[in-house]
């Protein structure tokens, strides 16, 4: 399920604005950056480099898990302004069991 579109980070400018002023949190396979934000809801953005996972297929997948799970605890996300961007490539067999504890602690240390 798609994050809604009130919760979508576009345009190349925030994308920019956020590498620039944002603070940083890293995980084992993620790494994420955030800022506040003025706007009324969170905004979302999901990189993940076509250097480490080259297939478009595997790419879209985990961009797919990484919005479900952040949809799942959006309401913990203040009126940030969030870049997830994936680290390293990750193994195929479990890949999903780890992108989500990543997540999960990651979310939770920044919020808690």
């Amino acid at each position: 399920m798609a994050l809604p579109r009130e919760n979508r980070l576009k345009g190349k400018k925030l994308f920019d604005y956020i590498f620039k002023n944002g603070n940083t949190a890293k995980g084992r396979f993620l790494l994420i950056k955030y800022t506040k934000t003025s706007a009324m809801h969170p905004k979302i953005g999901f990189i993940v480099p076509a250097r480490i996972v080259k297939k478009a297929v595997r790419r879209n997948r985990i961009k797919r898990l990484l919005a479900n799970e952040i949809q799942k605890g959006l309401t913990k996300i203040k009126k940030d302004a969030v870049v997830l961007i994936l680290r390293m490539p990750l193994p195929k067999e479990s890949q999903e069991g780890q992108i989500i504890g990543d997540i999960k602690s990651l979310v939770h240390n920044l919020y808690e």
